[in-house]
């Protein structure tokens, strides 16, 4: 059996009657997206399975289970049997660990190269947000939600202080600061000479300029990898909802930031919108070894969270080992 052509808009109605967020829906559909991409049987577990082991070293491969399970449950509502097997198999799926030998080249940007990344980019606002990614820890959504009238200069220890009022993950409230009085003063600046005729400072409004964003997000679609854009759930989509205009926006970040890797010779797949939090989260936890200042400073309510941020990468793994089995000679090399 195979989907009808029908299956992507339904089932985005589905996942709507379940009031999961506009995020969740966006990547749901757009793992469907590509695993139908294949026209498989979908009676059948197996090329859900395939999907699966073809995306187990992926990062999102959790994700990915949880979108069959649930397009599955949504296409054999009335065929319980069938849904049942199917389920089953997926579950059982065990999602393989990234081996620490392919990903040992892997490497988190250092500053230095981080630094030559921003300053390659094209956009002023671009920028101007990874500096206030970097010094916050701030989410690149949480970028984009920043409103007007949110950021302003406040007194600490008797020195400016840029105070920022951000709307988080889960419509969370939350403050930062940037001491850093240069780089306060940079993000002030542009903030007052700058209005994308919406109520965010970072967020461009589609509707002023509809045909130029849909060149723009033309442009920004053909960059990226196939598979990564149709997992985004059709991202080039223009929609009306705040969601879909911050969607947009990331896209066209992500393309100018991965452009300005490229620009400075470096793998694009060493770095993402995400890895500012993670850097951020290094930093904290190499400067003051506390978990739960780590937790407060992400603005995260389980410690179990802010842990993950502290696991290590490929080349940390093998220089722990040949640090243990060959010295510690060998392992500075």
């Amino acid at each position: 059996m195979k989907a009808h052509p029908t299956d992507i808009p339904l089932f985005a109605e589905y996942l709507k009657s379940k009031d999961m967020a506009e995020n969740t829906i966006s990547n749901y559909l757009g793992i469907l997206n590509t695993f139908l991409s294949t026209s498989p049987d979908i009676d059948n577990h197996e090329p859900y399975m395939d999907y699966l082991i073809s995306t187990a070293i992926k990062k999102r491969c959790v994700q990915n289970v949880y979108a069959l399970i649930n397009y599955v449950k949504f296409k054999f509502g009335d065929d319980k049997q069938t849904a049942t097997r199917i389920i089953e198999v997926i579950k059982e799926r065990k999602i393989r660990q990234k081996d620490p030998i392919k990903y040992a080249n892997k490497q988190p940007l250092t500053n230095e190269e981080l630094t030559r990344v921003i300053e390659a980019m094209k956009q002023e606002k671009h920028k101007i947000m990874c500096y206030v990614m970097y010094e916050t820890g701030l989410r690149i959504g949480d970028v984009f939600r920043i409103r007007k009238g949110s950021i302003f200069w406040e007194q600490i220890k008797g020195r400016n202080a840029l105070k920022i009022n951000a709307q988080t993950k889960g419509s969370k409230e939350r403050v930062v600061w940037i001491l850093n009085e240069v780089v306060a003063k940079i993000v002030f600046d542009f903030v007052m000479v700058t209005d994308y005729g919406t109520d965010y400072i970072f967020t461009f409004d589609r509707n002023k300029n509809k045909e130029y964003l849909k060149h723009k997000l033309s442009i920004a679609s053909k960059s990226l990898d196939r598979g990564k854009t149709a997992r985004m759930g059709g991202i080039s989509t223009i929609g009306d909802t705040e969601f879909w205009i911050r969607k947009n926006n990331y896209l066209m970040f992500l393309k100018d930031l991965k452009s300005a890797m490229i620009k400075c010779n470096i793998d694009r797949e060493r770095f993402s919108t995400h890895s500012f939090r993670r850097m951020y989260a290094r930093r904290v936890w190499d400067t003051f070894r506390d978990i739960y200042l780590l937790k407060e400073l992400l603005g995260h309510s389980d410690i179990n969270t802010s842990a993950r941020y502290l696991r290590t990468d490929g080349q940390m793994v093998i220089d722990a080992i040949e640090k243990l089995q060959l010295g510690d000679d060998t392992a500075n090399k």
